[in-house]
């Protein structure tokens, strides 16, 4: 069973060093074994996704993860969503299809479903 957790640069920062200290992140755990992450940061009226990781790669999970940080900008009265380029969030927006130009609102990424989707070779 997968469990997710949100930390911040604050409470702690074992999982990805790097993460900057406006950043906060949610981690996937199946059996304590870190299998994903999504790094994300508030920008005014913005909840930005910085990356997003699965180990292996795992459409699911990501979409999962990736929500989770969009629900919680939703509980901070954030508007829109705004995506870095990697490879998972690439895919999570062509997915989608509501993404222009990087860009959503919060609102319609959360309506939406990633039903009968997968990861490509």
């Amino acid at each position: 069973m997968v469990s997710m957790r949100l930390f911040t640069r604050a409470d702690e920062q074992q999982f990805v060093p790097s993460l900057e200290s406006s950043c906060s992140i949610y981690c996937a755990f199946e059996s304590n074994i870190l299998v994903g992450y999504c790094i994300f940061r508030y920008e005014d009226s913005f909840v930005i996704l910085t990356d997003l990781v699965t180990t292996p790669p795992d459409i699911a999970l990501a979409d999962g993860l990736a929500r989770a940080a969009i629900a919680a900008a939703a509980s901070r009265m954030k508007e829109f969503v705004r995506l870095m380029n990697s490879y998972e969030l690439d895919l999570f927006a062509a997915n989608l299809k509501i993404f222009g130009d990087n860009t959503a609102k919060v609102e319609d990424v959360l309506a939406t479903t990633l039903c009968n989707t997968s990861f490509g070779g």
